[in-house]
C-alpha cells in the first residue's frame, strides 16, 4: 500500500469456486453445554438453496439426541462474500435474518424459556416469534441489532461445514467470524 510500507494485506486462503451449498444437511448428535450450566445435545438441520437458506437447531434433553426439547428455527437470503483470509479453505458468508422462532416440544422447556426471558406464550408444538426477542440463553438478539449472521463455509460436496457456532460469539458482527470450523455437516438430499 502506498504511503504506508510497513502495512500486509491479508491474503485469501482459498481459490477456486465458492462449494456447492444447495440440499439439506444435518450434523451428527452434538454435545452441548447450556446457559445454565447443565448438559444436553443438539442436532443441526441446514436447508439450503442458491439465495436462501433454514437452519434448524433442534435441543435435546440428554447426550443422546434421543429426547427432544425444542426447536430453534432461522431463515432468509444469504450470499457468498469472499474467501475467507483466516479460515483455509473456506468463505465468508452473510446470512439475511428474515425468521427467528422457537418451538418447544415439552413444557418444562416452556418454563426454561419464560424463565430466562424469552418471551411469553410459548405452546407445546407450536412456533413463537423471536424475531424481535432478545434471548441469550439461546443465542439470540432482537432484529433490530442483528440483520443478519455473518460466518465462514467450507464444502466438497458430500459434507459441508460451516464456522464454530459457539455461545459467547457475535454472529451479528463481520469482524468476529468463527475463526474454525464447526462440525460436519452431511448431505441428506
Amino acid at each position: 500500500m502506498a504511503g504506508c510500507p510497513s502495512a500486509h494485506v491479508r491474503e485469501a486462503t482459498t481459490t477456486g469456486p465458492p462449494p456447492a451449498l444447495a440440499g439439506a444437511w444435518q450434523s451428527d448428535c452434538l454435545p452441548i453445554k447450556n446457559a445454565d450450566d447443565t448438559d444436553g445435545s443438539a442436532r443441526l438441520v441446514y436447508g439450503l438453496t442458491p439465495s436462501l437458506w433454514a437452519l434448524d437447531t433442534q435441543l435435546f434433553g440428554d447426550d443422546a439426541c434421543a429426547m427432544p426439547v425444542g426447536t430453534l428455527h432461522t431463515d432468509g437470503g444469504w450470499a457468498f462474500e469472499r474467501p475467507s483470509t483466516t479460515v483455509p479453505g473456506a468463505w465468508e458468508v452473510r446470512l439475511d435474518v428474515r425468521t427467528r422462532t422457537v418451538t418447544p416440544h415439552v413444557e418444562g422447556f416452556i418454563a426454561y424459556l419464560e424463565s430466562v426471558g424469552c418471551g411469553r406464550g410459548h405452546g407445546v408444538d407450536r412456533a413463537t416469534d423471536l424475531l424481535d426477542v432478545s434471548c441469550p440463553a439461546l443465542g439470540v438478539e432482537p432484529f433490530a441489532t442483528c440483520q443478519a449472521e455473518f460466518d465462514v463455509v467450507a464444502g466438497d460436496g458430500a459434507a459441508l461445514r460451516f464456522g464454530a457456532r459457539g455461545v459467547g460469539r457475535d454472529r451479528c458482527d463481520a469482524r468476529a467470524r468463527p475463526p474454525t470450523l464447526g462440525p460436519p455437516l452431511r448431505r441428506l438430499q
